[in-house]
Formats: structure tokens, C-alpha cells, sequence
């Protein structure tokens, strides 16, 4: 017997050298480099992009699974897989998506091979616990995040050192970083940390298809983009000129007077004054709804205006050209915040010459506003009766029950017994006991069942009479009665769309926190990232008597409403609403020009009904009371929100907005009977008629 222990023993440490080998001499062939965020910059708790450049010598393709694990939050741990092909000889790219703490520390990566022997991993050091900040920058709220990619003519990457940011709050840097156009992220949360992206003389050929349909769908979510058209042109069969509400034309010359050259700070050349430059022609851009442009002379040089929730600015010459490489970075500074301006809304740009943003938040860092009404929505989603703390009453009662039957009752029953001794015994059964009894107690009077809450809100612009496409958040918090573990599914069964992105969800401290802290992200996530889109949770471990609260968001096809808006008068309007939800409309308004409101009432499942009234003023921009409005400016939301404010302002349009009644839970528990509470948020875009 002893030596059939030692033979399978032996055959053991046999066939695992080889591996243990194998793995050591594959980690030594490779050639890794890992890059995250923008030139460094990161948004702490926002999607981050993360791209794994792997150079493999080996003769043959190996499929492998790479592996992530970051924290996310102080609570949360988010571990990601995904599947990609380390090609023969050659440099592959893998593209991965995560949200960083703010203390994150570290960050482990890991390849392991499909049907191979292959194994390959490395821990990165995020963050220096001697010099916090000297890895990673972490960018705040009051800072400004711009992506570039294309070219890097004409100051554009100097923009930082010659501005600084004010979003109402003093103090902030412009940040400016580039990435070359084959690194851009393929799906639309690699740009949720931008300001803007700026696309200067892009080889637009160059974007593969996803790349494109991750920038149009970021902006379509709240996103904003500057094309600076050069030498290429953007034609109209590419994805991202479905941005535009017009095609752009050929090439023609065009004069900028020396008033223009003046307010942008560049040198006038002798005689006139004046200076002539291609500039590729969309004249058709001051006839689209929202657009404004800048016009000199018969020709449109410059247009920004919306696209979905987000917003679009193009300059058709190229400035490097036009300006003939004689202004200097100060004017070419005030020359690009011209152009941001109309894209940023109520964070601007300010040219100063120098930097006079104080140096960023590089041991701390600030909550935002949307991190206050993150934070709000998740004690709607923890205010159930099951997590609150049970009445000392019962705790007192417990333990004076316990110290009477091991004190006196114990002592006299023994006594009287004659077995005094055996207090020992009888003390550590009374302690079993009333742990047992303690356990199923609360388990019995506050454990409930298996439930789930949900905020979500949807929302979408009407083009026309055809589906309302737009986006949708989801905060939803799940209960566990015991340690278990759960998966999200379509409420119908199968699997969720490739399209969702989830991750976890956390209170952000109030009082800020410090980057290099450490001890967070110990609730696990466990996340499979797809090649087209998507980060969809695969395992979600609750512990007993805890909820988990989880965030996701995803582009929508349609919206469970429509809606038509119509002037009668100065100040009189007509709303006519079709519910086309199995829900019932319970409440809800419509926000109009001058910052008016025209309350409605309820609409029954599958009716329509038209209501009239004169604006109120001011109009509620968010439901007042509580979650509700918070739920339009949390994480995820606000800038969707800040884009219908563009638009409603802009002149033109409306939005619809309303709340259903039990509406139908985005998602289900696979094999699980959930209870669900959901508070849905509907808003709708639609054009004055």
C-alpha cells in the first residue's frame, strides 16, 4: 500500500513539472505590456480602458482565457475573464474594460491556456504606497479629461500646460492625453472618463467597425466629439458621419478675415491681413435643428450642435495649414478652447498663458455630485426592514436570559443535583444552545425571502414615428437571505445582451478618500467581457443577511412610451401620450422652452390620452423627491440628463418624462424566485410640433 501512495504521489510531481515548466518558460518567451487609462490619466469608480499588448514568439496561435482582478470600490472586487488568440509571431492587442478604486493598489493579470498547457501572470503595481500619485493620475471632477487621437499638430497637446478648467469649483487642470488610433477602445465605456474626444486629421480607415460604433454609441450616451478635418475627409458611408445631420462636401478655399485672426490670436500676414485655406464644405449644417456655426463670408468653416444625448463639433480646415506654423502655443491654446467651448457646456476651458489649475487631488480624492446622488440611491436600495439593525431590547434580553441559566439557575439546579462540577459542561451548552437559538431566531423573525430592488431609468430621443433608441441605467440592490450565489438573466431565461455592462455598486465617502489606502474590495464579481461588448456577471456571492448592490447599463432599442408635443399658443401646450408599457403610467410631466413644465396625470396600460396646460415655471429638471431625482443624477444618468437640458434649451424640442407603477423587472435571478420592487423613470425627447 505504501508504495501505491508513493507511485501516484510520484506520477503527480511528474506530470505537474512539466506544466509548472512549460509555464515558467512561457512567461519568460512573452513579451507584455500593459497600458490603463488615457496616457495614465484615469476617473477613479468610472469605466477605465485597460489594453493587454501581448508579443508572442511562440510558432503557433494559443487560444487563452485572460483573467483581471481589480478593486473596484472600497466594497467591491470586480474579476473579469475574457477569451482572445495570442497569434504566432506576433504583437496582439486585447482591449479590457474596468472601473479602478480610488486606493486600488494593485492589478492582477493572468492568461491562462485553452486545451495548451499555457499559463502566464503578473501583478501591477497601480500605486506606490511611498509616492501615491507617481504611477497613475488620477483625474477628479473638478478636472478636465480630454482623449486625442489622429494628429498632434498645432499646441493641441499642449492645451494643459497653457489652461485650466472651471467647472464652479476653483483650482482645475486640463488634462490632454493621446492614444494612436489602433489602441482606441472598441466599446463606448473606454471614453466614459473623457470630457471630449478629439479626432484631429483622423485616418479614418483606420478605425476598425467597432471602434467607430463605440465612439457614436458614447456619444449618443452624453458623450462629446470634435472632428478637425484635414487632409482626410470624412465620408459619408463611415459610421461616425451618422453624427452629423448633414454629409460633408469637397474641398474649396476659403478667406479668414483679419477680424478672425484677430479674436483667435494668430499673426495677420502683410498685405490684407488676411488668410486663405482649404476647408472641406457642410453649409447644410446651419439649417440643422440645434446646430449653431461659424460662417465667414458665403462659407461655413466651423458647426457644433446634438447627436443622441451628447453633442458634436466639426472644423472643417486644418489649423496647423491655415495658421502656416507662425502662432505660438498661447494663441493656439485660445485658437482650441474656442473650439471645445460650444461642446462642454458648464465645464469650460479657460486660456490663461499657464497653468493656473492647482496640482490635482493627488492624495485625495473629492466626490462629485453624481457620486452624492449615487450615493442616495443606494439607501433607497438598502432601506428594507430586513437590514436594519433589531431593537437592543432583544440583544439585552437574549444575554440576560443566558447569564440567569449560567449564572444563578445553573448554579442552584447543579447544586441541588449534587453535581456542582459540571457547570463546565452545562455552561458550554447553554452557550451552543442560544447560538443555535440566536441564529434560527433572527433567521425566523427578520431574515425574509430572496428580493431585489431596482431604480432604472430610460431613456430615448423620437425620430419620427419608428422606435424611440436610447439608453438605460439600472441600480438594483439583491437581498440574500443566505450565503449564496446568483446570476442575472433576462427576466424571460436565457442569457442577458451582449451589450449590458454591469459592475458593483458602493457608497463613495463623503468626506474623500486617500489614494493610497488600502484593505478594499473584498466582495468578489465575477464578469465575463465580450469581444463585441458587453461585461455580463456570471456569479454575484452574496453572504447571509446582506444585499449586494450592482449598476448596469446598456443601449435600448425602444421606450416603453410616446409621446407628441404641441404649441397651441404663446404659453399653451398640448401633450398627447400613448402608454406602451404593461404598466401603468402613474405620474409624470413635460419640460419645455424657458424652462416650463406642464404637469400630466395617469395613463393606463396600452391607452393614450392628451393632456393641455399652460407651463409652469420653474419646471422640476429632476423629480424633487427623493430617489426620483436623484436617479437622474447618479452615476450613469447625468449626462444624459445634462444632454435633454441642451437640448429642451436649445429650442425645439421637449421631454416627456415619467414614472411607471410595478413596472416589469429588467432582470431575473437564474433558478431563483426573486421578489422585485422596481421603480422605473421614463424620459422621451421628442421635436415641438
Amino acid at each position: 500500500m505504501k508504495r501505491l501512495v508513493a507511485a501516484i504521489l510520484a506520477a503527480g510531481w511528474l506530470a505537474a513539472a512539466p506544466m509548472q515548466a512549460a509555464g515558467d518558460a512561457d512567461r519568460k518567451k512573452l513579451n507584455v505590456d500593459f497600458e490603463i487609462g488615457w496616457g495614465g490619466c484615469y476617473r477613479p469608480l468610472v469605466w477605465t480602458p485597460l489594453t493587454l499588448s501581448v508579443t508572442s514568439p511562440l510558432k503557433e496561435h494559443v487560444a487563452v482565457e485572460v483573467g483581471l482582478s481589480v478593486a473596484q470600490d472600497e466594497l467591491n472586487r470586480l474579476r473579469i475573464r475574457r477569451l482572445a488568440v495570442l497569434e504566432a509571431e506576433s504583437t496582439v492587442h486585447i482591449p479590457l474594460m474596468a472601473r479602478l478604486a480610488v486606493g486600488a493598489v494593485d492589478c492582477d493579470v493572468s492568461m491562462t491556456g485553452i486545451g495548451k498547457r499555457f499559463f502566464w501572470s503578473r501583478t501591477y503595481e497601480l500605486r506606490s504606497r511611498d509616492a501615491p500619485s507617481g504611477l497613475l493620475t488620477g483625474v477628479p471632477d473638478r478636472d478636465m479629461l480630454i482623449g486625442v487621437t489622429g494628429r498632434q499638430g498645432f499646441g493641441l497637446m499642449d492645451l494643459g500646460r497653457d489652461s485650466s478648467c472651471n467647472t464652479g469649483r476653483p483650482g482645475g487642470r486640463v488634462h490632454v492625453k493621446y492614444k494612436f488610433a489602433r489602441l482606441l477602445p472598441a466599446d463606448w465605456p473606454g471614453y466614459a472618463a473623457l470630457d471630449a474626444l478629439v479626432l484631429y486629421d483622423a485616418d479614418w480607415e483606420r478605425l476598425n467597425p467597432h471602434q467607430s460604433r463605440a465612439v457614436a454609441r458614447w456619444v449618443g450616451n452624453g458623450g462629446r466629439v470634435l472632428f478637425v478635418l484635414g487632409a482626410n475627409a470624412l465620408a459619408p458611408g463611415h459610421p461616425l458621419a451618422a453624427l452629423l445631420p448633414f454629409a460633408v462636401g469637397a474641398a474649396r478655399e476659403v478667406t479668414l478675415p483679419a477680424a478672425t485672426l484677430r479674436r483667435w490670436g494668430w499673426r495677420q500676414p502683410e498685405p490684407g491681413g488676411q488668410r486663405r485655406t482649404a476647408c472641406w464644405s457642410f453649409d447644410a449644417a446651419a439649417g440643422a435643428p440645434g446646430w449653431r456655426v461659424d460662417r465667414q463670408g458665403d462659407s461655413v468653416i466651423a458647426a457644433w450642435g446634438p447627436s443622441g444625448f451628447g453633442a458634436v463639433g466639426v472644423v472643417g480646415f486644418d489649423p496647423a495649414a491655415a495658421a502656416g506654423g507662425e502662432t505660438d502655443h498661447v494663441a493656439a491654446a485660445q485658437f482650441w478652447v474656442g473650439r471645445l467651448a460650444p461642446l462642454l457646456d458648464g465645464r469650460r476651458v479657460i486660456s490663461t498663458g499657464a497653468n493656473s489649475g492647482s496640482d490635482s487631488d493627488w492624495y485625495g480624492y473629492q466626490p462629485s455630485p453624481a457620486d452624492a446622488a449615487s450615493n442616495e440611491v443606494l439607501e433607497h436600495l438598502l432601506s428594507i426592514a430586513e437590514l436594519r439593525p433589531m431593537h437592543a431590547g432583544w440583544i439585552v434580553g437574549v444575554l440576560a436570559a443566558l447569564a440567569l441559566l449560567i449564572g444563578p439557575v445553573d448554579y442552584l439546579v447543579l447544586k441541588k443535583l449534587g453535581r456542582l462540577p459540571l457547570t463546565w459542561l452545562t455552561a458550554s451548552l447553554w452557550i451552543a444552545l442560544f447560538s443555535v437559538g440566536a441564529y434560527y431566531g433572527v433567521q425566523y423573525i427578520r431574515a425574509g425571502v430572496l428580493k431585489a430592488r431596482v431604480v432604472s431609468v430610460v431613456d430615448g430621443v423620437a425620430d419620427g414615428n419608428g422606435p424611440a433608441a436610447g439608453w438605460a441605467t439600472c441600480h438594483a440592490g439583491i437581498y440574500s437571505p443566505g450565503s449564496d450565489d446568483y446570476r442575472p438573466v433576462p427576466p424571460g431565461g436565457g442569457e442577458l445582451d451582449r451589450g449590458q455592462w454591469w459592475s458593483g455598486a458602493a457608497h463613495v465617502q463623503s468626506r474623500g478618500m486617500y489614494y493610497g489606502q488600502s484593505g478594499i474590495g473584498s466582495r468578489n464579481i465575477y464578469c465575463l467581457q465580450h469581444a463585441d461588448g458587453g461585461n455580463l456577471p456570471v456569479s454575484v456571492p452574496i453572504n447571509i443577511w446582506s444585499m449586494q448592490c450592482l449598476l448596469a447599463e446598456t443601449p435600448v432599442r425602444d421606450v416603453p412610451l410616446r409621446a407628441t408635443v404641441t404649441r397651441r399658443g404663446r404659453d399653451d401646450w398640448e401633450i398627447a401620450i400613448t402608454n406602451r408599457s404593461p404598466a401603468l403610467l402613474k405620474s409624470g410631466y413635460a419640460m419645455v422652452g424657458g424652462g416650463r413644465a406642464i404637469w400630466l396625470g395617469a395613463v393606463r396600460p396600452g391607452q393614450s390620452r392628451t393632456f393641455r396646460g399652460r407651463g409652469e415655471r420653474p419646471g422640476p429638471w429632476q423629480w424633487s423627491d427623493g430617489v426620483r431625482g436623484n436617479a437622474l443624477a447618479a452615476r450613469g444618468t447625468w449626462a444624459r440628463t445634462e444632454g435633454i437640458r441642451r437640448l429642451v434649451d436649445g429650442g425645439g424640442a421637449a421631454a416627456v418624462c415619467a414614472e411607471f407603477e410595478q413596472a416589469s423587472p429588467p432582470f431575473a435571478l437564474a433558478g431563483r424566485n426573486c421578489r422585485f420592487e422596481h421603480v422605473q423613470l421614463v424620459r422621451l425627447v421628442v421635436k415641438v410640433r
